[in-house]
């Protein structure tokens, strides 16, 4: 069974975060991805590097890709920049827009040259918005998308989430539109642009700050780790670190009382509904946190799963990659990443009946440009030699 973009290959000029991710995607489905860099690399490659040359961050998110070097602000980069473009299916980029327009690099002037193009472009406000000349970077997004104002405690500014999910809720929004664009060429034989602003995803992320807006007009502010409306909802503290529990509906909430013994309290004033439960929610709390802090994380949850309560202990970074599930599941591989050596890296998330093949590391700046250059293109190899002596390449 082949994969199911086997044979499609993919441009990506995208940097940072958002394009990388969405073309991770494309490659575990199977696609070819070619990453195209400036000759002075991707800002990602040395962002929080703890090795020589080649960030964490960087290898997480461009395992499996082919990466050539090739300057667009130069004429010859250009052209040849248009003659990849014959050979490939789709194009990805994240630049600020108007950026390719500058350099002559037009969506109408590249599907000139392959009607089957899928140009693909990704930024944090879009085309035609006001902002759209404002560089935006995961936690510019985060503070405009109406969650970051609820987040904190009472008393506290709003903190940041340090989970990047406006840029990769963004870029997996992306990947989807890519793979529609796809399947709409498959019916077709016709490429197109496909547009994503990181803004307009992340406007769907904070479901319940906007229930409670919709419903009252009344805009939450620093509501720490509950949920509007409903109770119990919360982290609470273990003997060994820390536990979420929440009863969303009545048979759950009705069993995290039973679970800690406090029956009694499931009364229709003070437990019997949604209502009641959150009025009611700083003694729920008491007693909940009063009955897990003698207790260890797992003991808690094997308690609570035993009635069917969402439950989950809260896990740090270190148990999150010595996670025996995650293990079993196959979400952890080891590679030989160059510039850093033996390193854990994630597999991918998306699982189906192809086959899957082992990691492979991401590559060194401009590593393919023999490949692609000369084989894709035809060029000889004085011809590649005098690009690099040109800064072209």
């Amino acid at each position: 069974m082949s994969l199911v973009l086997e044979g499609i290959k993919v441009l990506d000029s995208s940097q940072y975060g958002t394009g990388p991710y969405a073309t991770l995607l494309l490659g575990f489905l199977g696609a070819e991805v070619i990453k195209l860099e400036a000759p002075s690399g991707d800002p990602m490659r040395v962002l929080s590097t703890y090795h020589k040359g080649i960030s964490y961050p960087y290898v997480l998110l461009n395992v499996n890709k082919k990466c050539i070097t090739l300057n667009l602000k130069k004429d010859k980069g250009k052209d040849i920049f248009r003659e990849l473009i014959k050979h490939v299916d789709i194009l990805v980029e994240n630049f600020l827009p108007g950026t390719m327009e500058k350099w002559g690099l037009t969506y109408e002037g590249l599907t000139e040259i392959n009607p089957r193009l899928i140009y693909a472009s990704i930024s944090g406000f879009g085309r035609g918005s006001r902002y759209e000349k404002t560089p935006a970077y995961d936690p510019i997004i985060q503070a405009v998308g109406g969650a970051m104002a609820s987040t904190g405690f009472p008393g506290n500014p709003p903190i940041r989430c340090p989970a990047a999910y406006a840029d990769f809720g963004a870029a997996t929004h992306f990947a989807m539109a890519i793979m529609g664009a796809l399947y709409y060429r498959e019916k077709t034989g016709q490429g197109q642009r496909v547009e994503i602003a990181m803004r307009d995803t992340i406007l769907y992320f904070p479901l319940g700050i906007h229930n409670v807006y919709h419903e009252s007009a009344k805009v939450e502010k620093e509501i720490g780790n509950r949920m509007v409306g409903v109770a119990p909802y919360n982290v609470y503290q273990a003997r060994d670190g820390y536990i979420y529990i929440l009863g969303l509906t009545d048979a759950q909430a009705n069993e995290v009382m039973k679970v800690i013994g406090r029956e009694d309290f499931i009364t229709p004033d003070k437990y019997g509904s949604p209502y009641t439960r959150w009025r009611n929610r700083e003694e729920i709390d008491t007693m909940i946190g009063a009955w897990t802090q003698s207790r260890t994380k797992q003991e808690i949850y094997d308690e609570m799963a035993l009635r069917d309560v969402p439950c989950s202990p809260v896990l740090d970074v270190e148990e999150v990659w010595n996670d025996e599930d995650l293990i079993q599941r196959g979400m952890i591989a080891e590679i030989d990443q160059p510039g850093i050596g033996k390193v854990k890296v994630l597999n991918s998330p998306i699982k189906l009946p192809s086959p899957v093949g082992p990691i492979k590391p991401a590559p060194l700046l401009g590593q393919h440009n023999q490949e692609i250059y000369e084989t894709l293109l035809g060029l000889t190899p004085n011809e590649t030699y005098e690009l690099k002596e040109a800064s072209v390449i």
